[in-house]
Order: C-alpha cells, then sequence, then structure tokens
C-alpha cells in the first residue's frame, strides 16, 4: 500500500517496478516482495510508463521534462527539457526506445526528438504538426497518443495536425498525412491504423502514406487506439464491446462485449493471447478463433 495515486506505471525490468504518484515521486519496488527500494521526488507528475534501457530509466513528466536517472539508485544523470505551450490537453504519449541508445518522444508543441539514453543529448528534432488558428484551443497540436517504432520508420499522430512518418536515424520526414487522433497507432509490417478524432478508422500504407480505406460505421463510440493481430484490427468502445475489422479492407467482421462498463486502454497482446483491462477493473484474458 504506497498511500498514495498512482498517476503512471507500471515500467520494469527483471528486479523492480518503477512507478509515479499524484505527488510527483518516482518509486521502486522490489518486484519480488513489493519492498521500496527508492523514492525520488520530479517536477512534475508523470501520466506515461517509465521505460528500462540497460542501466538507464527513463521518465517523462506533465512539465516536458525528460529524465534520465539510474534504476538502482535513481540518481539523475541527465535531464532533457522540452517545455510546454500555454493550454495543453492533460495527457502524454509514452517515449519509444530504439535499440539500446535512443529514446523517442512526441510533445505537446508537436515536436518529436530523439535524445541519447546514455547523455541525454539532443540528436535531432522534427516537426509533426504545426499549430494554425487564433485561439489557444485551435492552435493545440498535442501528441497524446503514443509513437510507433517499425523497423527504421517512427509513425506519430497528432491532436489537430497529421501522422507522419519519420526516418528514426537521421529525423528525416518521409512523408506527412492529415488527420487528428487522441489515442495513437497500431501496426503491422506494412500498415498503419488510426482511429481519428472522430473515431473512424483508417489504414495508412507505411512506405508511402497512402490511404488503403476507411471504416465510419463505429462513429462517437469512443474508440480505443488499434490493435493487430494476424489478419484483425481490433479496437474498444466505451460500452464494452470488442470490435474486429480486416485488415484488408476494414470491413466489420465481429464484435462482442466484455465489460459494460467500457474501455480506456486497447487490447494488449502477448503470443496469441488477448488481454482486455475494463472500466470496472476486470482484466479478460480471451484469444480469437
Amino acid at each position: 500500500d504506497l498511500d498514495t495515486i498512482i498517476t503512471a506505471g507500471l515500467g520494469n525490468d527483471k528486479e523492480t517496478l518503477y512507478t509515479v504518484t499524484d505527488n510527483a515521486e518516482l518509486i521502486a519496488l522490489d518486484i519480488k516482495n513489493g519492498e521500496e527500494k527508492w523514492k525520488k521526488t520530479l517536477s512534475s507528475i508523470s501520466l506515461s510508463t517509465p521505460l528500462v534501457s540497460g542501466d538507464v530509466l527513463i521518465v517523462r513528466t506533465l512539465d516536458g521534462k525528460l529524465y534520465g536517472l539510474l534504476k538502482e539508485s535513481g540518481v539523475q544523470l541527465w535531464i532533457y527539457d522540452r517545455g510546454v505551450p500555454v493550454l495543453t490537453y492533460r495527457g502524454n504519449s509514452s517515449s519509444v526506445i530504439g535499440g539500446d541508445k535512443l529514446v523517442f518522444t512526441g510533445f505537446d508543441s508537436g515536436k518529436v526528438t530523439a535524445v541519447g539514453i546514455e547523455h541525454g543529448r539532443l540528436l535531432w528534432e522534427t516537426t509533426a504538426a504545426v499549430a494554425k488558428g487564433r485561439s489557444d484551443i485551435e492552435r493545440i497540436v498535442d501528441i497524446d497518443g503514443d509513437p510507433i517504432l517499425v523497423g527504421r520508420n517512427l509513425f506519430v499522430v497528432t491532436i489537430n495536425g497529421r501522422v507522419v512518418s519519420i526516418d528514426a536515424i537521421t529525423g528525416k520526414l518521409n512523408w506527412a498525412r492529415d488527420i487528428s487522433s487522441f489515442v495513437g497507432i497500431g501496426a503491422d509490417q506494412h500498415n498503419i491504423y488510426i482511429t481519428d478524432n472522430d473515431n473512424n478508422i483508417w489504414a495508412f500504407d507505411q512506405k508511402n502514406g497512402e490511404i488503403l480505406w476507411k471504416q465510419d460505421k463505429l462513429k462517437y463510440r469512443f474508440l480505443t487506439a488499434a490493435t493487430v493481430q494476424g489478419k484483425n484490427v481490433m479496437v474498444l468502445d466505451f460500452e464494452g464491446y470488442l470490435h474486429i475489422l480486416s485488415t484488408v479492407d476494414g470491413e466489420l467482421i465481429g464484435r462482442k462485449q466484455f465489460d459494460s462498463k467500457g474501455y480506456l486502454l486497447p487490447v494488449m497482446q502477448s503470443g496469441e493471447n488477448l488481454y482486455l483491462y475494463g472500466n470496472s477493473g476486470t482484466i479478460s484474458s480471451i484469444k480469437l478463433e
């Protein structure tokens, strides 16, 4: 019992769990018995999962900072500060680790950065979306959906902006298409799948950004990000339904209700098993047949 509210987690390696509380405290717990190993106060709370790469623990905070810490002690190795715009949505995407040398992060300014894990130096920065409009609300270009790395291509989608493909080594923009999403991206070997702000589901070719199909029959169902298994694209909704679409043409091929309180998190998978974490606090383990 940590006697506090957990806002981010759980990150882990083989020996330790890492989480952040609403007091902006980063806590390391022994994975075997739950005992506290160390605690560190950050500059702000975190809403994204801590990541481990080698001996370095990486934590993203709500005030636009990225921390690199020694995972064994919490000692700060480096900090990268990108800051935040005047007005943003309350949310953060999680960073993505490339190999064991780079960490990729999408910020509320619409910028995507690659930072060295060992030293925290900026290696490149790319603009995923440019703020437009007169009001602060119109100019929101947060990256709240988790980026996804496929090979050497990093895919990022913004609110009120675009989906972009970025060369993860050079930071060069491969292509960009206009679309807005709060929830992030699903992918297989060839395509990416995006749930937009109106809950249309889109499929884009990874190589050139060509639109392959659009499914608009699930509008306004507050869908999660897509998860792909084989030839199935899966999304969950606010009424607790799992919807299954074909990767080929987006056709709806099945659905079933599991949690009447609905879902906020996408389908999680491990091998052939799928896991659904519902708003009622129920975890379901299922398999597609």
